[in-house]
C-alpha cells in the first residue's frame, strides 16, 4: 500500500487543481426557428416546434491556474409538439430534441468568486426525433441528425465543492424538413437553472 501511494502522489502532484464538476440542471427549450414549410393538400404549411420542458448535464473538467476548462454537455428537450399557425388538419407529431456537444469553457473572473460568469463554445450532434403516429403524418417528415454549433453563458452562485447555476445555450444547426427542400437555419435555445457539484 506504501508503495502504490509513493507512486500516485508524484501523479497528482503533477496536476494541481484539477476539478471535475457535475451539472445537472432542468429549464425551458424554447426554439427561435421555425423547421421549415411542407404541402399540406393544396397548400403549404409553415411547421414550427414549441416551447417544452428540457432537461441538462454537463461534465466539466476544470483547471483554476488557467481561465479554460472542458465540457460534455448534454441538453433534452421532453416531448413538444409541431404544429403550424393555422393548425393541422389532426393530431399534431410528437417531437423531441437531443443535443450532444463537447465544449471549451472561458471563465474570466477567478473561482474563489461568489458569482462567477462563464461561457460556452463547441459544438457536436443535435437530433429531432419525430413521431409521426397520430393521425397526422406528412410526407417526408423524418427524424434528423445535423450537426451543431454551440454557443452559451451562465452565471454559477457559490464557491466550493456545491453551487447553484443558471445557463443559456444556443443551438444553431441547418434543418431539412422535407427531402429534397430547402434547409432553414435552427436556433435552439435552452433557459436552465442547476446544481454544480465537485466530485475532485
Amino acid at each position: 500500500m506504501a508503495l502504490l501511494l509513493a507512486a500516485v502522489a508524484p501523479v497528482r502532484a503533477q496536476v494541481p487543481g484539477v476539478e471535475f464538476r457535475l451539472n445537472p440542471r432542468i429549464g425551458l427549450y424554447a426554439p427561435l426557428s421555425n423547421l421549415g414549410e411542407a404541402s399540406i393538400g393544396t397548400s403549404v404549411e409553415t411547421f414550427e416546434m414549441q416551447s417544452s420542458f428540457a432537461i441538462g448535464l454537463g461534465a466539466e473538467l476544470q483547471l483554476p491556474a488557467l481561465p479554460f476548462g472542458i465540457r460534455a454537455n448534454l441538453d433534452y428537450a421532453t416531448s413538444t409538439s409541431v404544429d403550424t399557425e393555422t393548425g393541422l388538419p389532426g393530431e399534431a407529431p410528437n417531437a423531441s430534441l437531443l443535443a450532444l456537444v463537447g465544449d471549451l469553457v472561458f471563465r474570466p473572473l477567478p473561482s474563489m468568486v461568489v458569482v462567477e460568469p462563464y461561457f460556452l463554445a463547441g459544438g457536436g450532434i443535435k437530433s429531432y426525433d419525430f413521431d409521426t403516429s397520430g393521425t397526422f403524418d406528412p410526407e417526408g417528415f423524418a427524424t434528423e441528425s445535423d450537426p451543431t454549433l454551440h454557443l452559451g453563458a451562465g452565471l454559477d452562485f457559490g464557491a466550493g465543492p456545491f453551487g447553484f447555476n443558471a445557463e443559456l445555450s444556443d443551438y444553431i444547426s441547418w434543418f431539412e424538413l422535407v427531402e429534397g427542400g430547402d434547409s432553414e437555419m435552427q436556433h435552439d435555445v435552452f433557459i436552465t437553472v442547476g446544481f454544480s457539484i465537485g466530485l475532485l
